[in-house]
């Protein structure tokens, strides 16, 4: 009793291309290194309401005045997370949102050139005082770009330009003494807490349960699911992932039994929500299926093997994580692949079992993201 993996006839030229075709569609997810060419003048993301789209434009006149380039983003309840992805997406050098609570009016500020995120709270006035909201926001920017004179000057993520100091009145080559004493924060500024400034997540850990089945005369196993990816942007993530049987499928014949563990192992592109409580997301990738099977019999007529096999094919899967604290999520996911070949199991030269080569699996596992 021996197991073999045999193409089936016609079979391979179609999963060939499905394999193709996976691989391309993931090159085609990586986002291009580019080179990106500054622009003649420093760029600030306003995020607005598409109902103070005339604030938006208020506040777009006002820093152009300074020498800067305004990107409208028409968004509502953005919160500080999407403000800095926003204004990474735009190459902007700072971004800016409003919150409108009951008795007042929160203007956030994310500055990428000294990686503060700034808030300033105004009181609620009866009527909205566009220009004076224009005006503190043009204010709050010159505020936060002040202390790249300082020696000491904290820095972000991106250098300050020439035609950034420029648009902000600073020397770009100067290196002033400190003042006598340090420059006070405006009245009703403050920076927020660590934990309210959020950073892009780096490196993600999943681990959960798993029902993994295929075509053919095996029913569903219970596996371990594991995956681990890398984030290329908020949006996008590079990663393995593996179903570990955790019991073995068995077979039966006249001839004798078996009992067989397969093993999908992959590597994929994933795309997801960067932020929010609900994070749908789609994978597409390629994969390896190693099994190992045992056969045993109990007629001398017969000799049982223990034997192993490889496979490669591809996959997708879709899914959804529901956010239970900031860096840990639980949620579904539903993943179905084929392979190059799929495997027999042969009794005296008889096939008797098949799987594959269509799989699927299903799993709900927790997601923790680190930084």
């Amino acid at each position: 009793m021996v197991w073999r993996s045999p193409p089936p006839s016609g079979f391979k030229p179609l999963a060939r291309s499905a394999l193709y075709v996976c691989v391309l569609v993931i090159a085609q997810l990586m986002p291009p290194v580019v080179l990106a060419q500054p622009a003649a003048r420093p760029a600030v993301a306003i995020v607005m309401e598409s109902e103070l789209a005339t604030l938006a434009e208020q506040i777009g006149d006002e820093l152009e005045t300074m020498g800067f380039r305004a990107i409208l983003t028409l968004k509502a309840d953005t919160t500080l997370d999407e403000l800095a992805a926003l204004t990474r997406g735009a190459q902007a050098v700072a971004g800016a949102c409003f919150s409108f609570e009951t008795h007042s009016i929160r203007l956030w500020l994310f500055d990428r050139t000294t990686g503060k995120t700034l808030m300033r709270e105004l009181k609620r006035p009866a009527a909205m005082d566009q220009v004076g909201l224009a005006l503190h926001t043009v204010e709050l920017l010159r505020a936060s770009l002040l202390e790249l004179e300082l020696p000491d000057a904290p820095r972000g993520e991106i250098e300050a330009s020439p035609a950034l100091f420029e648009a902000a009145r600073l020397p770009p080559a100067a290196q002033p003494s400190a003042p006598e004493r340090p420059p006070q924060a405006p009245v009703g500024e403050r920076r927020p807490a660590p934990h309210e400034t959020a950073r892009d997540p780096f490196l993600a850990v999943e681990a959960g349960a798993a029902l993994v089945g295929a075509q053919g005369d095996f029913g569903p196993v219970p596996s371990l699911m594991l995956g681990l990816g890398w984030f290329v942007l908020p949006e996008w993530r590079l990663g393995a992932m593996a179903f570990l049987p955790l019991a073995s499928a068995r077979h039966e014949s006249r001839e004798g039994s078996s009992e067989t563990r397969v093993m999908p192992l992959g590597l994929e592109g994933r795309w997801q929500l960067p932020r929010g409580m609900l994070r749908p997301f789609a994978c597409l990738g390629v994969s390896l299926a190693y099994l190992r099977t045992r056969g045993k019999t109990e007629s001398q007529a017969y000799e049982g093997h223990t034997d192993t096999a490889l496979t490669f094919g591809g996959y997708g899967a879709l899914g959804l994580g529901l956010r239970i604290t900031e860096a840990l999520r639980v949620g579904p996911r539903a993943s179905v692949g084929v392979q190059q070949h799929y495997f027999t199991v042969d009794y005296a030269d008889r096939q008797a079992a098949r799987w594959g080569a269509w799989w699927w699996a299903g799993s709900l596992a927790f997601e923790g993201d680190f930084e």
